[in-house]
C-alpha cells in the first residue's frame, strides 16, 4: 500500500494526463477498498501522508501561478475579470488548429 501511494504521487509528476486521472481514481479505491483500508488503518494514512506530501509541490505551483495571474492582470475587481475573459476568448476564436501537434 505505501508502494501504491508512492507511485501515484511520481505519477503526478510524470504525466500531465494523471493530473486528471489519479484524484478519480483514489477516491474510487477507497470506496472500493474501504473494508481494507479500515483493517489496516495505519499503513492507509501512511500511503495518503506519502501521496499528499508528493503533489504538494504541484498545488503549490498552480496556486502560486492562479495568484500571480491574478496580480498581474489587476486584481479581482469586475473590470479585469472582463477583460481577462474577452482576451481568452478572443485567442481561443483566432486560433486554428491545424495538426495534431497543437494539442499537446
Amino acid at each position: 500500500m505505501l508502494a501504491g501511494g508512492l507511485l501515484l504521487g511520481l505519477t503526478l509528476h510524470t504525466y500531465r494526463a494523471a493530473w486528471l486521472v489519479v484524484p478519480p481514481l483514489v477516491i474510487l479505491l477507497v470506496i472500493l477498498y474501504r473494508r481494507e483500508l479500515m483493517t489496516n488503518q495505519r499503513t492507509s494514512l501512511y500511503a495518503l501522508t506519502i501521496l499528499v506530501m508528493m503533489a504538494l509541490p504541484i498545488a503549490f505551483f498552480f496556486l502560486m501561478l492562479h495568484i500571480t495571474d491574478i496580480l498581474l492582470s489587476g486584481g479581482l475587481n469586475e473590470t479585469a475579470l472582463s477583460r481577462r475573459f474577452a482576451i481568452i476568448c478572443s485567442s481561443l476564436s483566432r486560433r486554428s488548429i491545424t495538426h495534431k501537434s497543437d494539442w499537446l
